[in-house]
C-alpha cells in the first residue's frame, strides 16, 4: 500500500505531540475510537475478522482513510495497539 505507515501509539503520539494529562501514553493503550475526531477521514477497526474484511473490500474508495485505527484484540488490547 503506497504512502501507508505503520505506527505504535507511542511513536504516533510522539510524533504528533500528543499529550495526555495524568496518563503515561508509553504505558497506557489508546482508547479504541480515539482518532473519532477526524470525521470521515478515519475508521477503528477492533478485532482480526473486522480487519480482514476491511481489507478484503474491493472498494478502495471506502480505504482512502487518513487514519486508520487497527486493535487486533476484540475492543483492542492492553499495550497492544496500532495506529
Amino acid at each position: 500500500m503506497k504512502n501507508t505507515y505503520f505506527y505504535t501509539w507511542k511513536e504516533f503520539s510522539t510524533n504528533n505531540d500528543i499529550e495526555i494529562e495524568g496518563v503515561d501514553i508509553a504505558k497506557s493503550p489508546i482508547p479504541p475510537g480515539f482518532f473519532s475526531e477526524y470525521g470521515n477521514d478515519s475508521v477503528s477497526l477492533c478485532s482480526k475478522d473486522k480487519i480482514d474484511k476491511y481489507f478484503d473490500i474491493k472498494n478502495d474508495s471506502d480505504k482512502n482513510k487518513k487514519i486508520i485505527e487497527l486493535l487486533y484484540c476484540d475492543n483492542g488490547c492492553h499495550n497492544g495497539d496500532g495506529v
